[in-house]
């Protein structure tokens, strides 16, 4: 069968029943049909009305001639019948259409449109080609180092003294301002009562002299009156304001007595205060150094004293330093981006960037210590860590 141009498959079909099932046949099939029927009607006439046909006794015709006769025949016995049932020419062709599809078989359905192709923006005219990927930026130096932190500190007291109690363990997290540790209190406590018992005996004190020192005024007001008169004698009043001016001495002393008192007993509630140690900052309690019963002072001065309690170590404050060889000192700049890796974490890689370059050779390495800060600082790494870093670069870099 001659296969048709797209346009005409997608063209709408006619459905005839064939031998009791439904078949499709195109416009140009139809056509098809119609010109077969015509030729076959044209050749049984011709067969039945040719004068001067060969006689019985010539030579037979091949048996695939005689075929075709029948086959012309029967077709036409059947356009007969259509016409004397119903002389429609429509359903004279359709009974033509049904003895021929016998003959020239179904008709093959139509091919299934090729799916169309997504237009590519690039091949349009004008359109812009897309820019090329950006390319990755490449390990240009690698360097070792260890993982530190910004913000630690070793808790200690601010006065000697037997440690009392322990109020946090290894490990713990804690807040700034949180107690850590206690001292014996005893002793400042008794220091703090002292102090504030002084300052209320010199506060008595001036309430007594300022009382004196008020009904002195009165006395010498009056007898300075009784002097102008003639009364009383100038002795009198010249000894009057001899005692006047003590008392008023008494009152000054005892006044800056007493602001020595106030400012010694603020130290003896600071040094009680000072007892009890508190976080300086929030962070993780890493180590413990001191023991319930040692005695603790600032600074330690051998012997018995211990001058740290605990170490307090800021976890969001960690960085990485690696040293890195002056020679190759022109592949670092601040800003510029590393990955970060860790033993303890060999299947993970940490973003970060150059933070800090020590402006200071060391001698004996030749070396200049790098900060690298993490860009987001993960809470798998801890102070004290092996770090590897590799320095990128990019293609203008490389």
């Amino acid at each position: 069968m001659t296969h048709l141009p797209d346009s005409t498959r997608e063209a709408p079909r006619r459905t005839e029943p064939t031998g009791g099932a439904f078949r499709s046949y195109s416009e140009a099939e139809r056509a098809r049909m119609r010109g077969i029927l015509q030729d076959m009607g044209t050749r049984t006439s011709s067969a039945g009305a040719a004068p001067g046909g060969p006689s019985p006794d010539g030579p037979a015709r091949p048996r695939r001639g005689l075929r075709r006769i029948g086959w012309a025949a029967l077709a036409g016995a059947a356009v007969a019948g259509v016409w004397a049932f119903a002389p429609s020419p429509d359903r004279i062709v359709a009974a033509a259409e049904t003895r021929l599809a016998a003959l020239i078989g179904p008709a093959e359905p139509p091919a299934d449109p090729a799916p169309a192709q997504p237009a590519d923006p690039a091949a349009e005219p004008g359109a812009a080609a897309p820019p090329p990927p950006a390319a990755a930026p490449t390990p240009t130096l690698e360097a070792s180092g260890k993982v530190v932190a910004r913000r630690e500190a070793t808790l200690s007291s601010d006065l000697t003294g037997r440690l009392a109690e322990l109020l946090v363990s290894e490990g713990d997290r804690i807040e700034a301002g949180d107690p850590v540790a206690r001292l014996d209190a005893e002793a400042a406590e008794a220091q703090l009562a002292i102090a504030s018992a002084n300052v209320a005996a010199a506060e008595q004190e001036r309430a007594v002299v300022a009382a004196e020192l008020a009904a002195m005024e009165d006395d010498l007001a009056r007898t300075r009156t009784l002097t102008e008169r003639g009364v009383s004698s100038k002795q009198a009043l010249s000894e009057l304001q001899g005692q006047h001016a003590v008392l008023e001495a008494r009152a000054a002393s005892n006044d800056s007595r007493i602001d020595v008192q106030r400012r010694q007993l603020e130290a003896m509630r600071q040094d009680l205060d000072n007892t009890l140690i508190r976080a300086p900052f929030d962070g993780v309690i890493t180590e413990i150094t001191a023991n319930v019963g040692e005695i603790v002072s600032p600074v330690s001065s051998g012997g018995y004293t211990q001058s740290g309690i605990a170490t307090v170590v800021d976890p969001g404050s960690i960085v990485g330093e690696v040293d890195v060889n002056e020679q190759f000192l022109s592949k670092v700049r601040p800003g510029q981006p590393v990955e970060m890796t860790v033993p303890a974490w060999p299947d993970r890689t940490f973003a970060g960037s150059v933070d800090l370059i020590t402006p200071v050779v060391d001698d004996s390495t030749a070396a200049v210590e790098v900060t690298v800060a993490f860009d987001d600082v993960p809470a798998s790494v801890y102070p004290g860590m092996r770090l590897d870093v590799a320095f990128l670069s990019g293609p203008e870099e490389s």
